[in-house]
């Protein structure tokens, strides 16, 4: 048995080469793959390859130049035929209409017809108190006592000639009985008659004092009544004064509402020229028709060619490892045989 041979290296640059190879091969093949040409309602969408204006590589390998050519459907192509001719004749359109937005634009708003804004309404002035000039004094307890001294006279006038000439029957009766002035029964008989003399003259102060309450309550009524009308008559003139202020007032905001709507107007008249420029620019457009994608995403991977030739290379060092490792146990047990004869034959 000889000894083994170690396997060759590899040529990795001619490995690398290959695989440069390979993998532009397989971007090519994954670029046609997902190039399909496409046809719809709207037109068209293909694919051509320009090998001529390509890229040259090195060993002679051309990429091709890819375009992508859309074309449109018949009547896709006449609207964009015709909305390319509405398009310059409104852009002519528009060009001749800059000297009027600049004339628009130079002259300033007119706003001469407009209603002169109003301010807020001077405010009235409201009744503060209530005129109490009309009214008499207020009355108090001590009033009309001259009116109760009056009934109170009144009634004792009327009274005391009938007091007098009891007074005096009394007086002649107790003298026939012989009760005389001082004595017991006498005294009762005369408490008995002052009693009611008494009683009569307090009749006639309550009689007096009751006048003087219904005058005293006439009087507070005269002035309640005078007073709520002049409270009415100061409600009703800050009522008065309050929807006077709340007419100007709405007048006003009419007024300022009316001048906003001509400012407006005016502004309007005066921008038109430019909204009318700015419509003839903006228009509908004719849309391209949309392809959808229909590449199917797949990639064809390329030969691992430089990794086949190091798994290559590394499967033969393996083996050469392996054959040599046979081999120097080989050479070790011939060793050992050659020591044994020695020493039995020595």
């Amino acid at each position: 048995m000889g000894k083994p041979k170690a396997p060759k290296a590899p040529d990795y640059a001619a490995a690398a080469k290959a695989q440069g190879e390979a993998n532009l091969g397989s971007a090519l093949a994954t670029n046609y793959l997902n190039q399909p040409n496409q046809v719809g309602p709207d037109g068209s969408l293909t694919f051509s390859y320009d090998y001529a204006g390509g890229n040259r590589l090195p060993d002679g390998t051309i990429i091709p130049r890819t375009t992508a050519t859309t074309t449109l459907s018949p009547a896709q192509q006449r609207l964009y035929d015709q909305n390319n001719q509405i398009s310059t004749a409104l852009n002519d359109l528009a060009q001749r209409g800059i000297g009027y937005v600049d004339t628009a634009s130079a002259t300033p708003t007119n706003i001469n017809g407009a209603p002169q804004l109003s301010g807020a309404p001077a405010a009235t002035q409201f009744q503060s108190q209530y005129d109490l000039s009309g009214l008499g004094a207020m009355p108090s307890s001590s009033d009309f006592a001259a009116q109760r001294d009056q009934v109170t006279e009144a009634l004792m006038a009327r009274i005391q000639p009938y007091i007098d000439r009891d007074r005096a029957a009394l007086d002649n009766k107790l003298a026939n009985q012989g009760l005389n002035i001082g004595s017991q029964a006498r005294n009762w008989d005369e408490d008995t008659f002052n009693r009611g003399v008494n009683d009569q003259r307090l009749a006639a102060v309550l009689a007096g004092s009751q006048e003087q309450q219904r005058l005293f309550e006439d009087a507070m009524g005269i002035r309640q009544q005078g007073f709520g009308e002049a409270a009415q008559q100061g409600d009703f003139a800050n009522k008065a004064a309050e929807a006077t202020f709340g007419q100007g007032l709405a007048s006003s905001q009419m007024n300022n509402q009316a001048r906003q709507q001509a400012l407006q107007e005016a502004d309007y008249f005066k921008n038109q020229p430019l909204n009318m420029l700015n419509a003839l620019r903006t228009g509908n457009q004719v849309s391209m028709p949309q392809f959808g994608d229909v590449s199917t995403g797949a990639q064809i991977a390329p030969a691992p060619i430089y990794a086949a030739t190091n798994d290559q290379y590394n499967a033969q060092l393996q083996a050469y490892q392996a054959k040599m490792a046979g081999y120097g146990g080989l050479l070790g047990g011939l060793g050992s045989l050659g020591s044994a004869a020695i020493k039995k034959w020595g």
